[in-house]
């Protein structure tokens, strides 16, 4: 074992220097572990630690230790970068001078899998906490990895009004493949500055294809996690679970979604379920039920952006044919651009829904939604509330055909 105990490493030439405190670069057995660091600083450093290899690179722990005005305290490209563990420590860059980009300034730049537990302590900060930057597929396969911070307070910098999302990743080369990583918040408080008011509703994190997000026991001021869609798929939606949490909501963010209404995996356990605040609320995710001829409750439908009306099979099929499904009340001047149905269809199933007037049974559009295995199947309605369909209509949607019951998937609508 290494200790390092009441020393201060700083860099002179400040974080445009790119100077690192340590480079380890580690790809020889036996492994490389048991550093400890003991009420150290760091200050200044574009990088704490630099750690590259693909050796093992166990067992660092650092007890109260100070981290300030660093650009990276762990900039890891090392998959077996494991069980390095933060008691009682503080990060803070507030005053980060630097040309580079500060709102990628980042506590953990993560390029491979890494185990961290974090707990106690603080960080006030620019930019994020964690940063992803996955561009190898499978980088992230070990289900061991996870970032953990457990007991913390989060100082938030203002950053004109906002702040970026403290769990992040970089968009640019992102390869989903079997990367998860995995990142948990327990018991934390989030605390904004400047003019980021408690009444701003920001991103505390952003969930997107493959990754788990836990948030559990925490009370922080008003945030959400925004959910981003991009090339999603069934299998490699994200899982996001808001255990025990006042005034954390989900949001979900579409503009990258590119003709595919999958949605993340959402549980929302709200500390206080009778209050009604409708950011502990995600009902986005429904039984639709098995039995044929039944309906599917108004309640049991959300929009998910204002613009998309959907509703999902959790544990049994999609609508089968001869089912109706009783619509909400939609405003005057809503306009249905499209109905669509995916992973239901296949080439031997054709279904065609009716958009119909529940009580004369007036059919204002129809489709014959086919599609090849595990396809989306769209089909363009153009109609709207209070022109072509008269204002008040209590209206249905009916599916006639024969489906396959084992098939889960998604149906609905997208308005205007």
């Amino acid at each position: 074992m290494v200790t390092f105990r009441d020393i201060q490493f700083r860099s002179l030439q400040g974080v445009d220097a790119d100077q690192s405190a340590f480079s380890v670069n580690y790809a020889v057995s036996p492994s490389l572990a048991g550093w400890r660091f003991e009420r150290c600083s760091f200050v200044s450093f574009w990088k704490c630690f630099d750690v590259t290899g693909d050796g093992m690179c166990s067992e660092f722990s650092f007890w109260a230790c100070q981290f300030s005005q660093c650009y990276h305290l762990l900039h890891n490209d090392n998959v077996q970068a494991v069980n390095w563990n933060f008691y009682g420590c503080h990060w803070e860059n507030p005053e980060l001078s630097t040309a580079k980009d500060e709102k990628l300034a980042a506590a953990f730049l993560i390029k491979k899998g890494t185990k961290v537990n974090w707990y106690g302590g603080s960080a006030i900060f620019w930019g994020r906490l964690v940063l992803y930057n996955l561009t190898v597929a499978g980088s992230f396969q070990r289900v061991a990895h996870s970032i953990h911070f457990d007991g913390l307070r989060f100082e938030l910098v203002d950053e004109g009004g906002s702040h970026v999302p403290i769990i992040d990743r970089i968009d640019a080369g992102y390869v989903t493949g079997t990367n998860q990583p995995v990142t948990t918040l327990n018991n934390i408080d989030v605390i904004k500055l400047g003019s980021i008011g408690i009444s701003n509703d920001i991103a505390i994190a952003r969930a997107w294809n493959n990754c788990i997000l836990v948030i559990s026991n925490s009370n922080p001021q008003i945030c959400h996690v925004e959910g981003v869609l991009d090339a999603a798929t069934p299998t490699a939606t994200a899982s996001v679970t808001i255990d025990n949490c006042d005034l954390i909501g989900y949001v979900e963010n579409t503009a990258a979604r590119a003709l595919s209404h999958h949605q993340h995996r959402v549980t929302i356990n709200p500390a206080n379920p009778s209050s009604g605040t409708a950011l502990q609320r995600d009902t986005r995710l429904c039984d639709l039920g098995t039995a044929v001829g039944s309906n599917l409750p108004a309640a049991k439908w959300s929009t998910v952006n204002g613009k998309i009306l959907s509703a999902r099979g959790s544990t049994g099929s999609l609508p089968q044919g001869g089912q109706t499904v009783d619509l909400p009340n939609f405003p005057d001047h809503t306009v249905i651009m499209k109905m669509f149905v995916q992973r239901f269809m296949n080439a031997a199933n054709p279904l065609t829904v009716e958009f119909r007037d529940k009580a004369d049974t007036t059919t204002y559009a129809s489709a014959v939604l086919a599609a090849g295995t595990d396809r989306l199947a769209e089909a363009n309605v153009g109609l709207e509330v209070g022109y072509q369909i008269p204002s008040g209509t209590a209206l249905m949607l009916k599916f006639v055909g024969t489906a396959n019951p084992n098939i889960k998937g998604v149906f609905g609508l997208v308005l205007l």
